[in-house]
């Protein structure tokens, strides 16, 4: 029999109300299924949204965890004590086996058994699906498809009863009991929830991947058919008929192998259409049952994340490395954000390696250096290794660890030989670098005084003053003139300050090496005054000093909501400091290369909760200057003992100049670091009028109709935007682009997208390991990039909207931080991101602040519990989780 079509939601009139054991039943079409998540599992959770939406899915009822739970604890004295020791790791030989019999043979409690009456006659006594629905099943990182049990067809209540204890059964399987060893996951956390679900009679079924998992390609779908049920597909029973999906049409691609023809191309569009709205649902690939049945309907079976992905050979190697630290792939790229940033990236980068004679002839053509997979955008570390591979010392090991990106392969990867031949080859390159080094410093002195009278003419307050005509000139002129030439000067001053400390740091370790280790990398980093992103926080922190002298102005600032601190410092001079402060570094914000999101001069709350923090806080050893004038000061003593040493050493003392020329190196890395945060500094800001600008032209279409939202534009690329603004895009093209990538960037929002891609990986979903607990004591390995050694509690967050449970001194443990995280560094003991390196914001800035930073440790914010006591050691790389006792 067919599933009823009429509805899932309807209310079933059979059986008396709160009859036994109904408390354990949950219709999944109803409201209840979403407020007891918990209680049924992943997959009934899935299908319950499913029902929701309004997508076609077969009448279901879910019988909860609470009922699986009663069935333990009546099982006998002998059955609950070798289920204790399963869940402890703890059993002998045959005792798995025993528990498993003794479960299947035992009697299910009398409501267990009324509940399973009143689903049977509530689904109106048709066929029916067993499922498992595991507390722990189909999770983004850990799917457990295939481990537990299903039953189909399922025709009368003795059979139901039976099925249910079965799937019980399952969640005690050797496979399931390996996965969670594997992975990581506890035995005692195992709980089971059953979904009984009316069978649909279906003319064909399969399965559809809504990325193609074989070839990685985000632009497609994969569907797999087999006449009547889907079981033998699953099973592995038949070859199914395959079919490649347009994404975003669902229209027909290609027709794989030698199956039948056996859905139509209306129907496969029809399915090609459910498997995107699912994806965009979800924000993140599914991996679809579904059928047509008898009548030609199409229904959702059920859906759970895809686990593994594979990639078309030819693909090459691409990573999110540098740009996932805060900055374009850090999440979800909108079209405009990208089309900017892509102009740049190709416009900079194969040019730079040109000029310095690293380019290849077969690279010189139309090579794409950036490209966006899975909604963020990845470069081409392939293309760049081919240009590296000219570079005599080149060591591939060494180029990924300094970026953190993953490491698939034995030693050393690909090497290039120091010889004497290799380097009169390459001593044009060497010569192109070092003069590059000379040009490039000039260049952007030049720039950085430039471009204030070049961007004053953008600087209008009043930009809904201007008319249509003069905002579009001004809006193209900035967005093709002055946003390119600040961005180009921004990346070239990133590829010569990399290229300065590689060159530099070579010397330094041969020279280390020499001194068996004595000195230390990180503390000739310290120190760079004056940085950009430190003067916001020094004029926060003077204010604070400000209010913290009133003490009954203190004690109200610190009683305040921060929203009403401009309200409560109005006619005080504070209160004039702090409207400057806005006005002078509005447009930093949280997350400054996402240009969706508003800045502080839009939206201050973060300010204003920072400075009443600093308050509260307040400690007059935390002066900005006065940290920084202390990291100087080592600084100073670390080149000084440097010196000493090579001024000592024969090879070098008669050398002459070999040792001035050795610190130039040093001073050479310094100057480039401190110029590419003055540079980012006018990058940010370059990005804060593009946005005001977008925000303006975006409210003006839509007030004309054009578009349908003001913040549409942002799903335009930046020159159909400009098109669009000049009639040279049609306004109902315009607004389907925006509806495709919308549902583009929303199909990828919650997708946790692997950093590296490409020939050398394969990516599957890891195992969420549950938070180390107080009896246990962890050592996790990072990169040291900020020296110190603290002990601090552990205060977790995964973005700054939850920078207020951060209290002064905390060890912040984050996914990475970006200039609009500043401020916050400013309050905390210590640093531990997920991503970054030597040269990455977060430990540029805790170097300045005298922090201990940690980066690049894989999981952070998932192995580090929220609130635990641990010791950071920016000097080795190290973080200790605590156990209580410690």
């Amino acid at each position: 029999m067919a599933a009823d079509k009429s509805g899932t939601n309807q209310e079933d009139a059979q059986g008396p109300e709160n009859r036994p054991g109904e408390e354990w039943l949950i219709d999944l079409g109803s409201k209840a299924a979403e407020a007891r998540r918990g209680e049924i599992g992943s997959k009934a959770a899935g299908l319950a949204l499913l029902t929701r939406e309004g997508f076609h899915v077969p009448r279901a009822f879910c019988l909860s965890t609470a009922a699986y739970e009663e069935f333990l604890e009546n099982l006998p004295r002998k059955g609950k004590e070798l289920l204790k020791r399963v869940q402890n790791s703890q059993e002998e030989e045959g005792e798995l086996e025993e528990l498993r019999e003794i479960m299947l043979t035992g009697d299910l409690p009398r409501l267990v058994l009324e509940a399973l009456e009143l689903a049977w006659c509530k689904l109106g006594g048709v066929p029916v699906a067993v499922r498992s629905s595991g507390t722990m099943e189909d999770l983004e990182e850990a799917s457990f498809a295939g481990q537990y049990e299903t039953f189909l067809e399922v025709t009368d209540l003795e059979a139901v009863v039976d099925s249910v204890r079965r799937c019980w059964v399952s969640a005690w399987n050797n496979r399931v009991l390996g996965y969670c060893q594997r992975n990581g996951l506890p035995l005692k956390q195992l709980s089971m929830a059953v979904i009984l679900q009316q069978m649909v009679q279906p003319r064909v079924s399969g399965v559809l991947f809504t990325l193609h998992p074989q070839t990685g390609r985000d632009d497609e779908m994969l569907a797999e058919a087999v006449p009547g049920l889907g079981e033998a597909l699953v099973s592995g029973r038949v070859n199914p008929s395959r079919y490649v999906l347009e994404w975003h049409s669902g229209k027909l691609k290609e027709k794989m192998g030698q199956g039948d023809e056996i859905l139509s191309s209306g129907e496969l569009q029809e399915l090609g259409q459910m498997g995107r709205d699912l994806h965009a649902l979800l924000g993140a690939p599914q991996d679809v049952e579904w059928s047509f049945d008898l009548d030609g309907h199409l229904w959702a079976l059920q859906t759970r994340p895809i686990t593994r992905i594979g990639y078309a050979p030819g693909l090459g190697e691409w990573t999110t490395a540098d740009f996932r630290d805060g900055g374009v792939s850090s999440s979800v790229v909108s079209p405009f954000m990208w089309s900017l940033y892509d102009r740049i990236w190709h416009g900079t980068l194969p040019a730079y390696v040109h000029e310095i004679r690293l380019l290849p002839d077969e690279l010189k053509s139309d090579l794409e250096w950036g490209r966006v997979f899975f909604g963020r955008p990845y470069w081409n570390v392939g293309a760049v290794k081919r240009c590296l591979a000219n570079a005599p010392g080149f060591n591939e090991r060494e180029f990924d660890s300094d970026l953190s990106i993953e490491i698939t392969y034995e030693g050393d990867g690909l090497t290039v030989p120091m010889t004497v031949t290799g380097a009169l080859k390459a001593l044009p390159s060497l010569l192109a670098l070092y003069g590059g080094f000379r040009k490039c410093m000039s260049w952007i002195r030049r720039f950085h005084q430039e471009f204030w009278h070049d961007a004053a003419l953008f600087q209008r307050p009043h930009l809904a003053r201007l008319t249509d005509g003069e905002l579009a000139v001004l809006y193209d002129r900035l967005l093709n003139g002055l946003y390119v030439e600040t961005e180009s000067a921004y990346f070239r001053t990133i590829y010569n300050t990399s290229n300065a400390k590689l060159v530099f740091k070579e010397s330094f370790d041969s020279v280390n090496r020499m001194a068996n280790g004595e000195f230390s990398w990180l503390n000739l980093m310290l120190g760079l005054r004056n940085l950009s992103h430190l003067r916001p926080v020094t004029a926060l922190w003077d204010l604070a000093a400000s209010i913290e002298k009133r003490p009954l102005l203190k004690q109200a600032v610190a009683k305040a909501d921060p929203v009403d601190l401009p309200s409560l410092l109005e006619g005080l001079p504070e209160s004039d400091r702090l409207e400057q402060f806005l006005l002078t570094y509005g447009y930093h914000g949280t997350r400054e290369l996402d240009i969706l999101r508003p800045r502080w001069r839009e939206q201050p709350r973060e300010v204003y909760s920072t400075l009443q923090k600093l308050v509260l806080e307040f400690d007059p050893k935390r002066d900005p200057r006065v940290l920084n004038e202390a990291q100087h000061r080592r600084y100073l003593e670390e080149r000084t003992k440097l010196e000493t040493f090579l001024r000592q050493q024969p090879g070098w003392r008669w050398v002459p100049g070999r040792v001035t020329r050795f610190l130039a190196g040093l001073q050479r890395v310094r100057k480039f670091c401190w110029w590419r945060e003055e540079m980012r500094d006018l990058s940010t800001r370059a990005y804060d009028l593009v946005r005001r600008y977008t925000v303006e032209v975006g409210r003006r279409v839509r007030a004309k109709g054009v578009l349908d939202q003001a913040d549409d534009l942002f799903f335009l690329r930046h020159q159909e935007a400009l098109d669009l603004l000049a009639g040279r895009l049609d306004a109902s093209k315009a607004r389907a682009l925006v509806v495709k990538n919308r549902r583009y960037c929303r199909a990828w929002r919650n997708f946790k997208n692997p950093n590296e891609i490409g020939d050398r990986y394969q990516w599957r979903r890891k195992a969420t390991r549950p938070p180390q607990t107080s009896g246990e004591h962890e050592v996790l390995q990072g990169v040291a990039c900020s020296p110190g050694r603290v002990r601090a509690t552990a205060r977790v967050i995964r973005s700054l909207d939850e920078s207020n449970r951060v209290n002064g001194g905390d060890a912040l443990i984050t996914l990475f931080t970006d200039p609009g995280w500043t401020p916050l560094l400013g309050r905390v003991g210590a640093v531990v991101t997920e991503t970054g390196g030597l040269l990455s914001h977060a430990a540029v800035i805790s170097r300045e602040y005298g922090l201990p930073a940690v980066l690049a440790v894989p999981g952070a914010t998932e192995k580090i519990p929220d609130g635990a006591m641990i010791i950071v050691d920016g000097d080795r790389g190290l973080v200790e989780i605590l156990a209580e006792e410690e």
